[in-house]
């Protein structure tokens, strides 16, 4: 049986782990773009 990998907008977890704050931010909704943006 295949473990199921965690994945988020086409992104692995590891990819997701080495990307900056600010590219990470975009594939957010705005919502969440905007408390990132206001700490």
């Amino acid at each position: 049986m295949a473990r199921k990998e965690f994945r988020y907008r086409g992104y692995t977890l590891e990819e997701l782990m080495n990307m900056s704050l600010e590219d990470l931010a975009r594939l957010f909704p705005s919502r969440q773009r905007r408390s990132l943006k206001r700490g």
